[in-house]
């Protein structure tokens, strides 16, 4: 299934995951003819091919948005979209080898298309047309009576399609359309079925109807969100719509699927490849677990940051309340459970590290830094007036922070001093990792700064990035927005593809395994 910012989900029989594609803009329309052969479309001209391995993208030639995607082989596909802004309706053919142009006769805006067979082609437009392929060329047509926007089309035969219209359904059956009234709560807006007498329409505010092989009458499906899309395979149905719900129809039942989380995930963090922690977003549950063979939700709803941990009963995250945003929030797990801590400060906790279970550091967008002994969280004050984003150290008595106007602050065991890194207004630091005492990191703002013992010195990057982290001196990775993930061999970063287009959060591995978190729910997995 796919949608906005280029999301993609994949069912393998047991749950949905998420796939990385190679764009960001939204995808509308899915098609294909084979488990390794499968198309996607969607603004911008977007189309991307699966080919069983990866998504990869596929120049069309168009910037039209594409809606509807249908294939009758590998080399007979068929893509149409169009807008306003782009002079009407474009309808593209893909040969086996390239997408082309095929003329349609007419300016209206396409926004279905359906196939019996490569010879049997509809396509519904929303200026009162319809188009039919017979072989050889499009023929635009009127509609026999006066129907609106048309949403979708579906039939199960040549001789038994369907068209869904703002006025209900029109039935074509072989001869001639007819309409069919459907008495829905809502606008419908996709349909599809199993066969003549079972078809199944979805549409705002989970409005719904179904065919029965003699009328339409309205339904139930237990959601209250708007569907966009419904699809059957056998005796199996998808549902999908806002805010990520799925419904699976199944011996005669809908019910909600679990897609897995879409939140924008902000902060990682564990003990083991068997023990990695993941928070971030304002959804049901804004902290994850791993525990080696799959993800699972914990009970936090607060607006998490950063998550570090000491070893497995000992499990920081913190953020900002969801209800009080500048107020911050500190939660401890146990092994079982999360359990709330009073914090020190006032605002958004951006960072955490620590030494031991006693000995922890929070950064926050204040003069100071954030201090647990084991009993309570203190403050520090830092020497300027300037918050930090980040913190991280190599012992109890050499930790690293950073943040606003490129700031850089070292504790010794002592107090908090500041190091100079060069940086100013409006450049920022975001995170901080190091494998030794004279080996620092730290990313910003299309920045990269190093300390090497005695001083820091800069880099341009490009991309801002927001996490580090390392392997060992000679194998650090960074990752930021569109997707970018740097790798630091000890010479040189170097850019590798990551299949994401979101921004990518926060970066945290073990030596058997390498994470990535983003935006849109994105989180990445290689080995090491």
């Amino acid at each position: 299934m796919a949608g906005e910012h280029g999301r993609m989900l994949h069912w393998d029989g047991k749950a949905w995951g998420s796939m990385p594609t190679s764009t960001d803009q939204s995808l509308r329309g899915l098609g294909g003819v084979a488990p390794n052969d499968v198309w996607a479309v969607g603004d911008e001209g977007t189309i991307l091919h699966w080919d069983g391995t990866s998504w990869s993208s596929v120049a069309s030639g168009t910037s039209v948005p594409l809606a509807s995607v249908w294939a009758s082989s590998s080399n007979d596909v068929w893509a149409v979209g169009a807008s306003a802004t782009f002079g009407g309706a474009k309808i593209l053919h893909w040969d086996g080898s390239s997408w082309s142009f095929a003329d349609n006769g007419h300016l209206g805006n396409d926004v279905a298309i359906w196939g019996a067979s490569p010879n049997n082609l509809w396509v519904a437009d929303d200026r009162g047309y319809y188009l039919r392929w017979e072989g050889s060329s499009w023929s635009p047509t009127v509609w026999p009576q006066e129907q609106g926007d048309i949403a979708d089309m579906w039939g199960s035969g040549p001789n038994d399609i369907w068209a869904l219209a703002a006025t209900g359904s029109l039935h074509w059956d072989g001869a001639t359309w007819t309409q069919a009234p459907i008495s829905a709560t809502n606008k419908l807006n996709a349909l599809a079925g199993t066969g003549p007498n079972d078809i199944w329409a979805v549409g705002w505010r989970g409005a719904a109807a179904h065919w029965d092989g003699t009328a339409w009458s309205s339904v139930s499906l237990g959601t209250t969100q708007t569907l966009y899309s419904v699809w059957f395979n056998g005796g199996t149905g998808w549902a999908v719509g806002d805010q990520g719900v799925i419904l699976r129809y199944q011996s005669g039942a809908w019910q909600p699927v679990s897609t897995g989380p879409s939140n924008d995930f902000l902060g990682l963090g564990g003990t083991s490849a068997n023990d990695v922690f993941l928070v971030g977003g304002v959804t049901e549950s804004t902290a994850f677990h791993f525990d080696g063979a799959e993800w699972e939700p914990t009970t936090i709803r607060q607006n998490l940051h950063a998550v570090w941990a000491a070893d497995p009963t000992h499990v920081w995250a913190a953020g900002a309340q969801v209800e009080q945003p500048d107020n911050a929030c500190i939660f401890l797990w146990n092994g079982t459970s999360w359990s709330t801590v009073a914090p020190a400060v006032g605002n958004v906790i951006t960072g955490l590290w620590g030494s031991g279970a006693n000995d922890v550091w929070a950064t926050w967008r204040g003069p100071s830094i954030s201090h647990w002994d084991g009993v309570k969280w203190s403050l520090m004050q830092l020497s300027d007036s300037w918050g930090c984003n980040a913190v991280y150290g190599l012992s109890a008595k050499d930790v690293w922070a950073v943040g606003q106007r490129g700031r850089a602050y070292h504790w010794d065991g002592q107090a908090w001093s500041q190091s100079p890194t060069g940086m100013d207004d409006p450049d920022q630091l975001l995170a901080v990792w190091g494998s030794a005492t004279n080996d620092v990191w730290a990313v910003g703002r299309m920045v990269i700064a190093h300390w090497d013992g005695i001083a820091w010195s800069l880099a341009q990057a490009g991309a801002q990035l927001n996490g580090i982290w390392g392997e060992n001196a000679s194998s650090i990775w960074a990752v930021g927005s569109a997707g970018t993930i740097l790798h630091w061999d000890g010479y040189a970063w170097t850019p590798e593809v990551s299949g994401a287009t979101a921004t990518l959060n926060a970066v945290w591995g073990t030596t058997s395994g390498l994470w990535a978190a983003g935006d849109y729910g994105t989180l990445l997995h290689r080995g090491l």
